[in-house]
Formats: C-alpha cells, structure tokens, sequence
C-alpha cells in the first residue's frame, strides 16, 4: 500500500465525521403532517374557501397562490389555508420573504415541503430539549396535531377558534417522533369534556397574532416608545 494512500486513510479517520441531518426522519413528520391537515394533498384548501384557485395549486407559483389568497382576504374568507400544510397567508408570506424565494417558483409539492421545513426548523430548540417539548412546539403551528403535555394534553393549541380540533393523539404523535409504529388514518377524538376548574363551554381564545401584537406594543411603551427589535423560536403568524 503505498504511503499516499495511507495518509489518506489516516486522514479520514482523524477527521470528525460531518454532522448529518435526519432526512428519514422530517419525511416522515412531514407526511404525518400531511395527511392529518390535508388527507396528504398538496393541492387541498381549506373547505370554507368558496372562492377556488384558478387552477390546481402545484400548478401556481408561489406568487400566484399569494395573489389569491390575498384576494380571500379582501373577500373576507373565513380561512386561507392552503397545500398539503394548510399554511395561511402571513405565514407564506413571511417564509417567502424570510427565506427569498423568489415568487415564480412553483407552488409543487418540493417547494411545500421545503416551507414546512423551515416551520420545523423554528422548533428545533424545542427538539433538542426533548420530544414532549417539540411535539407541543409543533402543535403550536399546526392545529390538527395535539398538545402531549400539560392541562390542554389531547387537545388542539387553537381549541375554540374557527373550529380547530386535534385530529390525532397524543400517543399517535409522539410514536412518530420517536420512530414507532404510528397510523396515520384520522382519530375519532373523545368529545372534550371541562377539566376542573373550567367551564363546559370552550373559551375562545385570542388569536396568537393579536397576543403578538400586543406583547409588541407593551414592549414598545416599556421602552419608550422607540422600535424593540423581537425574536421569535417559532413562526408567530402560523395560525390564524
């Protein structure tokens, strides 16, 4: 064996091996992601949008699906969730401009996994505490999956606001984080029943981008008035 090569093996076996994201993993969330928010259709919107894209939506660019959904929201639509993540509009709107994608990109299904990513990515200091930790961050974006933990354990984080509800279980969510057998067909969730101390009637709760913008402005006046930059670990506009 010639020294070359040795130096070479010597080499490779020094170096400290590059750290690799878990692909097998994210795919497998994002389709778990899918069939509970859109049945796994990329070109599915949500059933209150009576004003249908002009053609399927993995034949729009991103562009066009922003210039629609921006029409729904002059038309006072009720929802502008759309793709195989149900993503809203200040949400699209946000991840194109955060991550500059440019607006002729088509809206097909590579593009919507990518924008899913990026949601994900915005748990990833929840991920690395634990997955209790990171499976209520990521219900913190999607409303069909449930909270794991704590006093709304098994229920969506938007319980009461335009009909949100978990659409799985807490033990479904958490066998596919952690690489179990997991089902994917849509659970009959048990009918919510009050917990001690509330009422039996949901209370709606503000929506997360008032409680956002609030919290701004108390910052602004704390600060006299002068512009507070803000950092967020997760998408503040996820849900409407």
């Amino acid at each position: 064996m010639s020294y070359a090569r040795n130096l070479f093996l010597c080499v490779l076996l020094i170096l400290p091996a590059s750290p690799v994201r878990a692909e097998h993993s994210d795919t497998t969330l994002l389709t778990f992601l899918r069939w509970f928010e859109s049945g796994g259709s990329y070109d599915r919107y949500e059933h209150r949008i009576h004003i249908p894209p002009p053609k399927r939506l993995t034949k729009m660019t991103v562009g066009e699906v922003l210039v629609w959904l921006s029409a729904l929201r002059r038309a006072r639509v009720k929802s502008t969730a759309a793709g195989g993540y149900q993503i809203i509009y200040k949400t699209l709107d946000d991840l194109v401009r955060r991550h500059r994608i440019p607006r002729d990109t088509l809206f097909n299904a590579a593009l919507q996994d990518r924008l899913a990513r990026h949601l994900i990515d915005d748990c990833s200091e929840a991920r690395a505490r634990n997955t209790t930790a990171f499976a209520n961050c990521l219900a913190g974006i999607w409303a069909a999956l449930p909270l794991v933990s704590g006093p709304g354990k098994g229920r969506s984080a938007y319980r009461g606001i335009a009909n949100n509800k978990a659409r799985t279980t807490p033990a479904n969510v958490l066998a596919m984080l952690n690489g179990q057998p997991f089902s994917t067909k849509p659970t009959r969730i048990a009918r919510e029943t009050a917990g001690p101390g509330e009422t039996s009637t949901p209370q709606v709760a503000t929506p997360r981008y008032v409680r956002i913008q609030n919290a701004m402005r108390q910052a602004a006046q704390a600060a006299g008035n002068r512009t507070v930059p803000q950092t967020w670990a997760i998408d503040p506009y996820a849900m409407e």
